[in-house]
């Protein structure tokens, strides 16, 4: 029944949220308008009676609470959340400055990094690095666990059109989660979604880092094979 949405990614989650909390805000202010229209009604108009009142009260409630039962039910990640889905691949990444990531010690240059077998290096596009270790098979569960040294960033995964995906607080010195399900093949990019200086804006945006193939791409053909 909800193929739809349990298949959507966030984008549609959100204005289904949005359309749908919109209309039960605006129920929940015909009842206080309602309830002001009772105690202020010049004599002889249209009585509400108390039966009235709490009928609609109590539809009211149990439509709200079918609301959060369906939004529950919907949101394609929730599940894997609730029952702790184990993601099929982990990708370590690391936020910050360079001297923190094997850079030289005078170079506070923020950026992206991602570590692989020899260390920490620079998260670069696929089209600068043909070996992009960012490769993921659409529909399948994965782990990026985030860190960094110094400041407090966000992790964001940002579509080609620059809306946001996903996105966690990434707090020094912990690990910081996020597990994602990419429903649409695709390239994306990362941004940090935290405030950390005016000259770090454009330095934090690592573009087009994230490959997401289809079911039939050769990314999805390697998925099993560690490749």
């Amino acid at each position: 029944m909800f193929h739809w949405l349990t298949h959507a990614d966030s984008t549609r989650v959100l204005w289904g949220q949005t359309v749908v909390y919109t209309a039960y805000s605006l129920a929940i202010i015909s009842l206080m308008a309602w309830f002001a229209y009772k105690v202020v009604k010049p004599e002889g108009k249209l009585k509400i009676t108390p039966k009235i009142f709490y009928t609609w009260v109590c539809c009211l409630v149990v439509l709200g609470v079918a609301l959060h039962v369906i939004t529950f039910s919907t949101i394609p990640w929730a599940k894997d959340e609730l029952f702790g889905a184990k993601s099929e691949k982990t990708f370590s990444l690391g936020v910050g400055k360079a001297k923190n990531f094997g850079g030289a010690q005078d170079d506070t240059t923020p950026g992206w990094y991602i570590k692989d077998g020899s260390g920490w290096q620079p998260l670069e596009a696929a089209t600068t690095d043909p070996k992009q270790p960012i490769q993921i098979c659409q529909d399948k569960l994965v782990e990026f666990s985030v860190t960094s040294p110094d400041l407090t960033y966000g992790f964001g995964i940002i579509r080609a059109n620059n809306s946001l995906v996903a996105q966690i607080q990434v707090v020094p010195g912990h690990s910081n989660e996020l597990q994602w399900k990419f429903t649409k093949a695709g390239v994306y990019s990362v941004r940090s979604t935290e405030y950390s200086g005016p000259d770090q804006v454009k330095k934090l945006f690592a573009k087009d880092v994230i490959e997401v193939g289809d079911p039939s791409s050769a990314v999805c053909q390697n998925w099993g094979s560690g490749q």
